[in-house]
């Protein structure tokens, strides 16, 4: 038990310090690993903690660059989405979550340039909320459908950054209010020490990303982004049919 709680935190520490780099793809990856050592619902409890503080280090270190605007309108829709599940209590099974992890990250990155979203277009902060969130409460991760509408948006890297940071605390509250209090899912006994760790871990490996982001320039950031969440998509879609067919 005791090495299954360092390999997580060493897990949460690299996938926080990814996040910090790309703003996406490290949560992927810690969700990915939590559904093999945990049970889905406990699994989301989890990455919701981490990724929250994970989160929340990268919007307050960025505090200055995240667009309000389009928080205020992700917010709205994300706890309307909330209070629907709160009625459904649907929890996914392990095959699901994969699947879903890996169709949602592939799926926009084929739309055309010409036709992809952008967070700026009116109305669509409003339906990533209500996307997002639903997403998120199944698959347990949202980072990567949400940068779609991040990634050819043309806003500054620390713009999309800090912006997608804060959604997805708001995503990740969602997702822990959800699969604690309203499935009953919360942590058994011995996983509260790790519980309480993995926000130390997240909080280092975002503070680590940092200066690593500032060395980067834009279009490095956004090169590397789209090709980390397609292989990972790709990944996970090869794993729920794996999954389904043993």
């Amino acid at each position: 038990m005791i090495l299954i709680h360092c390999a997580v935190l060493a897990l949460i520490a690299i996938t926080s310090f990814i996040s910090g780099i790309f703003g996406v793809a490290g949560g992927l990856i810690l969700m990915g690993g939590l559904v093999y050592v945990l049970p889905v619902q406990q699994a989301m409890v989890m990455h919701g903690l981490a990724q929250f503080v994970s989160n929340a280090s990268r919007a307050v270190i960025w505090r200055k660059y995240v667009a309000l605007a389009l928080l205020a309108k992700f917010t709205a829709t994300s706890a309307l989405t909330l209070l629907v599940f709160w009625f459904v209590l649907f929890v996914p099974s392990k095959p699901v979550v994969l699947f879903v992890l890996g169709l949602s990250t592939t799926l926009l990155f084929f739309v055309p340039d010409r036709w992809a979203p952008s967070i700026t277009q009116p109305g669509l902060a409003y339906l990533t909320g209500a996307m997002g969130t639903a997403l998120i409460l199944v698959a347990g991760v949202s980072g990567p459908f949400l940068d779609q509408f991040f990634v050819r948006s043309g806003l500054d890297r620390r713009v999309t950054i800090a912006t997608k940071a804060a959604m997805q605390c708001v995503s990740h509250v969602a997702k822990v209010i959800y699969f604690g209090a309203l499935a009953g899912s919360f942590l058994e006994p011995q996983w509260w020490g790790l519980a309480g760790l993995a926000p130390l871990a997240a909080i280092l490996g975002a503070s680590l990303a940092s200066s690593v982001l500032e060395r980067m320039t834009d279009k490095q950031f956004y090169w590397w982004t789209r090709r980390i969440v397609l292989v990972l998509g790709i990944y996970y879609l090869v794993e729920a049919s794996r999954a389904w067919l043993v």
